[in-house]
């Protein structure tokens, strides 16, 4: 019998290659240093598996179908739309950077709550008895595909122009809000 952490560890991370939150970590890592986005998407990790261990099946029950999709939609857009504004930034770096922490949490959790990675590992949490092992598989799952997700934003800053990055990013991101958005209308 295969243990719950390696099946959690596989299926979840599996599940997330190439998901919209490993593009929206892509990203976040072109524009932030890769310590905030690691620490940012790590820690949004935890919280929805943990969550989701918690709550088992029940957790999109307690959440209105509709919700979740309209407002990480939303999210997407303005990320996107953010992204293409200009870059002037005259604050402080460590205000900066608390700032980005909170943006790259909240926005990846937004968009995971709910997701088919987060209500695998709620199911998974279901089916096994074993709690910590479905928590800690799902949770090195996904950030260990985020964490390519990171290296490879971070890989892109350093090949390709500011402004190309932020038009690209910016453009994806509203796209990837309209398509969440008219998905979650229907």
């Amino acid at each position: 019998m295969i243990p719950p952490f390696l099946i959690s560890l596989l299926l979840i991370g599996l599940a997330e290659l190439g998901d919209k939150t490993q593009l929206l970590t892509i990203g976040y890592a072109t524009r932030y240093c890769a310590g905030v986005v690691i620490s940012g998407v790590l820690t949004a990790t935890a919280a929805l598996n943990l969550i989701a261990v918690i709550f088992g099946h029940g957790l999109k029950s307690l959440i209105p179908e509709g919700i979740l999709p309209l407002f990480a939609g939303i999210l997407f857009i303005a990320f996107g739309i953010w992204m293409l504004r200009s870059q002037k930034e005259d604050m402080e770096v460590k205000k900066i950077n608390k700032i980005r922490f909170l943006i790259v949490f909240g926005s990846f959790f937004a968009a995971e709550l709910g997701d088919k990675t987060q209500l695998t590992t709620a199911t998974l949490a279901a089916r096994y008895d074993f709690p910590f092992q479905v928590w800690l598989g799902a949770t090195i799952g996904m950030g260990g595909i985020n964490l390519l997700g990171v290296l490879s934003g971070s890989w892109l800053k350093e090949k390709v122009s500011g402004k190309i990055i932020n038009l690209m990013a910016g453009l994806i991101f509203i796209f990837f809000g309209i398509v969440t958005l008219a998905v979650g209308l229907l």
